[in-house]
C-alpha cells in the first residue's frame, strides 16, 4: 500500500528514477494523491515541481500545500488537462506556472512537461507528478498512453529529475498494466 512508507522506505526513488504508482481510484481519491506528493516533496530538496492533473483543479492543489503550512517549490508548474484551449495556454499566477491543455492535445502535454523539466535540470532536484495514466487511458489507447509515458519517462531520466505517475490498475486488464510496468523504476503499491 501507498502511504508514510514513500518517506521510510528503504526503496526511495533516486534521481533520474520514475515511479509507478497503483493504487485504486475509490481507496485514494485525487486529493489523497496530492496529499502524498505533499509529505515527500515538502522536507526534502525539491526545488521544482511539475504537476499534470485531470482530477484536480489548480486551486485545489495548491490549496492542499498550503493546508499543510507549506509553499510549492521555488520552481512549480501545474498542467490542467482539460478545457477548450486550442493550444497550451500558460498564466503565472503568485509565482505557480498555470498550464492548460485539451486532453486531446498529447503534444502539446509532452511539450510543456519537457519545458518545465529542462528549464529547471540544474536544480538540485525536479519532480514530476502525473495524476493519472488511468485518465490518460480514458481519453486515448494503450499504444499511445504507452509513447507518451515513455518520452516523459525517458525526460526524466535525461533531467535527474523524479517522476511519480498514479495508476489504477483495478480499471485496466492485466495487458495494460504489464505493458506499462517496464516503463518504471519502482513500482509502489
Amino acid at each position: 500500500m501507498v502511504g508514510n512508507q514513500w518517506a521510510d522506505s528503504d526503496r526511495d526513488p533516486k534521481p533520474g528514477s520514475n515511479v509507478l504508482v497503483l493504487t485504486p481510484s475509490d481507496e485514494l481519491h485525487p486529493e489523497a494523491c496530492i496529499d502524498r506528493l505533499v509529505h515527500p516533496l515538502a522536507g526534502s530538496e525539491t526545488e521544482s515541481v511539475v504537476i499534470v492533473s485531470d482530477d484536480c483543479s489548480t486551486t485545489e492543489i495548491i490549496e492542499t500545500w498550503h493546508n499543510y503550512g507549506f509553499q510549492l517549490p521555488k520552481n512549480s508548474a501545474i498542467v490542467s488537462r482539460g478545457g477548450t484551449v486550442q493550444r497550451p495556454v500558460t498564466v503565472d499566477v503568485d509565482g505557480v506556472c498555470r498550464t492548460t491543455v485539451t486532453r486531446a492535445d498529447l503534444s502539446g502535454l509532452t511539450r510543456t512537461v519537457n519545458t518545465y523539466l529542462t528549464r529547471w535540470r540544474d536544480d538540485p532536484l525536479s519532480t514530476l507528478w502525473f495524476d493519472s495514466i488511468t485518465a490518460l487511458l480514458r481519453t486515448t489507447d494503450l499504444e499511445t498512453t504507452y509513447r507518451l509515458c515513455h518520452v516523459l519517462t525517458t525526460k526524466v531520466r535525461h533531467t535527474d529529475a523524479i517522476g511519480y505517475y498514479r495508476l489504477d490498475p483495478s480499471v485496466h486488464n492485466a495487458r495494460a498494466v504489464a505493458t506499462l510496468t517496464p516503463l518504471f523504476d519502482l513500482v509502489l503499491e
